[in-house]
């Protein structure tokens, strides 16, 4: 059998094997870059269409809050605004970095005039400002609302909109917004120098980080592979202790029980070779010496032949018992036998059962109390076994004159048929009674019987757990002992 380690380097061997740290690291930096590189996309690359987008969206706006203050604040006929409607106007522009024109047209002798009620357009030349409210005009004479790109009359990247509107007194107001949609080069400038510094400082405390945090993460591991390493054939004395994470504290958990069920494997491996050993050398050893007899001593003799003969049978059923009951063993601990549950009435086996011994074993008194009918839903043939092997228990143990009680009594607080087997033999020690079950041989005072392999007790053992029944023994020295188990009540 290899060892963990020579397993381990056979299973990477040809292949590069990144560690967990590595990863988590790596995965870290990865992470991060994506991050970073996110970011100067949407800050430099992209940032033009996003500062226009914002732009176009906070001039309707300004727009919208133009014409509300205005409407509120305007007085009289001559719609002369208030103290508080001019600086509300006035913070309005200056805050969101557009210019605002509120004007009107009247007619003269000499045409067309604009009546401008408010302004803070950075257009200094009267001529200038009215060349541009007149294209306004000229653009709103065929719609309500106007926006335009990159006008004469303003700087490059300049978006304008206007709206015109009639009020209560049949007068048409006109609305002029502007404002630039295009970031300076100073401003890009800075975002650049900006981001280039966050960039180098995130580098630096991503890496610092991304190496902290893989090594506090990946130690646990490491110290439980560490401790794996050392487990091989010779060495699984091996208790993994750490609980610094949830994942590798259940990880600790699940190797320390494997352990410890390998531990217990190990035992009941030698157990059963043990008990095999021995329970196969005495039949071997006695077939071999009474066919010896047979053939120097009694050959000639019918009578002794016969009883000769008898012991040979005898010692052969107990092979063929041990040999089933390995069989059964083997299928059972492997998982391989398969269990075919159904309803079944429990007492027209045990009536069965009460036939065959009663005229099989003539030197032995049973007393049988059970119910005319009791509906079951288990594997037949697996519970007829767990009887059969009680009773047989029961039998080989008992003490002349041989005596074996089978009782089922209904327990309502449990809500439980307990099913008992009980003899009149020599009892079980305290020392043996605990492990009765788990092990692989028999009691320490108990003898030697002509019947049974000796792992018959094993086998009950994983039926009743794999039915999920109740089951122990009480027994004291001297005064025999009762074998049980409980069926829950349908």
């Amino acid at each position: 059998m290899l060892s963990i380690i020579e397993y381990l380097k056979k299973q990477t061997r040809g292949r590069k094997v990144k560690s967990v740290g590595m990863y988590i690291f790596h995965s870290f930096l990865f992470t991060i870059a994506i991050v970073f590189v996110l970011i100067w996309l949407l800050e430099v690359v992209f940032f033009d269409a996003f500062f226009q987008q914002i732009k176009k969206n906070q001039i309707n706006s300004v727009l919208e809050d133009s014409k509300t203050t205005f409407n509120a604040t305007a007085q009289g006929n001559t719609y002369t605004l208030t103290q508080e409607g001019k600086e509300k106007l006035l913070s309005l522009s200056v805050d969101s970095n557009c210019n605002v024109v509120i004007f009107a047209i009247h007619q003269t002798s000499v045409g067309e005039k604009f009546n401008i009620y408010f302004s803070s357009s950075r257009i200094t030349e009267i001529s200038t400002l009215d060349r541009a409210l007149a294209l306004l005009v000229e653009k709103l004479k065929t719609t309500d609302n106007v926006s335009m790109m990159n006008d004469t009359y303003e700087q490059s990247d300049t978006i304008i909109v206007g709206e015109k509107s009639t009020n209560a007194d049949g007068l048409t107001m006109y609305y002029y917004v502007s404002t630039v949609i295009t970031p300076s080069k100073y401003t890009i400038e800075i975002l650049v120098l900006v981001l280039s510094v966050v960039t180098l400082l995130g580098i630096i405390i991503m890496l610092l980080l991304g190496g902290y945090y893989s090594k506090k993460i990946a130690t646990p591991l490491e110290n439980v592979a560490a401790k794996a390493k050392k487990i091989d054939v010779k060495n699984i004395d091996v208790q993994f202790s750490n609980r610094e994470y949830k994942e590798v504290s259940e990880l600790s958990d699940t190797l320390n029980y494997a352990i410890a069920e390998i531990k217990n494997s190990e035992q009941i491996q030698k157990d059963v070779i043990a008990n095999v050993s021995h329970e196969l050398r005495t039949p071997l050893t006695m077939i071999k010496s009474y066919a010896e007899m047979i053939r120097d001593l009694s050959g000639d003799n019918p009578a002794k032949r016969e009883e000769h003969l008898k012991v040979i049978l005898e010692e052969t059923d107990r092979l063929e018992y041990l040999v089933s009951d390995l069989l059964d063993l083997s299928k059972l601990q492997a998982g391989t036998y398969v269990y075919e549950f159904k309803n079944f009435n429990l007492s027209q086996n045990l009536d069965k059962m009460k036939n065959f011994y009663q005229n099989k074993y003539l030197d032995v008194e049973f007393y049988f109390d059970y119910p005319n009918k009791l509906p079951v839903f288990a594997d037949e043939k697996r519970i007829e076994q767990v009887l059969y092997n009680f009773v047989n228990n029961a039998i080989n143990y008992g003490k002349a004159p041989k005596k074996v009680w089978v009782a089922i009594k209904k327990i309502v607080d449990k809500g439980v048929w307990r099913v008992s087997i009980k003899d009149n033999g020599v009892g079980i020690s305290s020392s043996d009674l605990s492990t009765i079950f788990d092990r692989h041989f028999r009691a320490n005072n108990a003898k030697r019987v002509s019947t049974g392999s000796g792992i018959g007790l094993f086998i009950v053992k994983q039926i009743l757990t794999y039915h999920k029944f109740q089951f122990g023994v009480e027994s004291e020295l001297g005064k025999g002992s009762e074998f049980y188990f409980e069926i829950p009540i349908k």
